[in-house]
């Protein structure tokens, strides 16, 4: 399973951008995270700390 994070600007199309995602075949669930939380949540924590995602700490 892969995860992406995709970023809507200040909730502007957020529902039109979720419709299609629930549309597109192999989209399994869609979680709506705001900036604060991203990080903070523990199974977000478990799921992007592999070693691939390890790249993102040095661009932050």
């Amino acid at each position: 399973m892969e995860a992406v994070l995709i970023t809507v600007r200040n909730e502007a199309d957020r529902h039109r951008v979720e419709e299609i995602l629930r549309d597109v075949e192999g989209v399994t669930g869609i979680r709506v995270i705001d900036e604060v939380t991203k990080l903070a949540e523990p199974s977000l924590a478990i799921e992007w700390n592999s070693e691939a995602d390890q790249r993102w700490d040095s661009l932050l």
